[in-house]
């Protein structure tokens, strides 16, 4: 998904994992829409 992401995670050491840390998670989800909405006919 996101380099920044996946570092995180593997740092996180079984921990969970903060605001800042999720942001670019968040940031994935809240643009889903909008990359993936089909084009008009």
């Amino acid at each position: 998904m996101n380099h920044t992401l996946l570092t995180s995670i593997q740092q996180a050491d079984g921990r969970y994992l903060s605001d800042l840390e999720l942001r670019p998670l968040a940031q994935f989800v809240a643009s889903f829409e909008t990359r993936f909405k089909p084009l008009p006919a």
